[in-house]
């Protein structure tokens, strides 16, 4: 989240992502945004808001060591973005690359329940507070409201541990062992599955959309608490 202190937030990713295909292709796509004024200031230049350089590539037998870029892609991923054919005798000449306006695309409108019938678990709900006071501009609010949230998880947090507990997880469930097929795809960009459980907070896999379905058909997530810790 930036620009949070000049009142105008809003969401910009950063970083790799890679999408590896069963079906032999890899993609590596780059986010970056604006930078802040320090980083400008030390020559890292200024940046564009939403900006990713992606580039898919063909694997030979799912060999990271053999890859072939095929496409690259790069502009804005909320507006223009260039398509190019990286193998120079492709049908579609490189001088004249395909463009999608990502702006310009239909939209599906966001469906959602009333924040009343909501449970108060769900973000929209949970943190509507510290929205209201973004809204107002007043920051006293958004740093109180904020505050009890983040006390209050961090006690929750602490009952656990006491209670030797582990907050129940409502729609992911941790993988006691890595399928070969993802251990397999992992292997692609370099990642060791089983070593990643063991050095992070684990891998984790949803337990499919019907069964989350059931979930919200219960009704509350986690009967009689709230997120700031007040009870229901």
């Amino acid at each position: 989240m930036k620009n949070v202190l000049s009142g105008t937030p809003y969401p910009e990713l950063e970083g790799t992502c890679h999408i590896v295909s069963s079906s032999g292709y890899l993609a590596e796509i780059k986010f970056e945004g604006e930078k802040s004024s320090l980083a400008r200031l030390t020559g890292g230049g200024k940046g564009e808001r939403n900006s990713l350089h992606a580039v898919l590539y063909g694997l030979d037998g799912m060999n990271p060591g053999k890859k072939s870029p095929l496409w690259e892609v790069s502009g804005r991923w909320t507006g223009g973005m260039t398509f190019k054919p990286c193998n120079k005798s492709s049908s579609s000449s490189s001088s004249n690359p395909e463009v999608l306006d990502a702006s310009k695309l239909p939209t599906t409108p966001l469906e959602l329940a009333p924040l009343s019938e909501q449970d108060p678990f769900e973000s929209r709900r949970a943190w509507s507070k510290v929205v209201a006071c973004i809204e107002s501009n007043d920051y006293k609010c958004v740093a109180r409201e904020k505050t009890k949230i983040e006390e209050a998880q961090r006690a929750f947090r602490k009952a656990e541990t006491d209670a030797g507990k582990e907050w129940p997880r409502m729609f992911f469930r941790k993988s006691q062992e890595i399928e070969p097929d993802v251990q397999r795809l992992a292997m692609v960009i370099g990642k060791d599955m089983n070593k990643e459980r063991q050095e992070t907070a684990g891998v984790w896999k949803f337990i499919g959309f019907e069964a989350a379905v059931n979930v919200q058909k219960r009704g509350r997530l986690h009967e009689g608490l709230r997120p700031d810790g007040q009870d229901l």
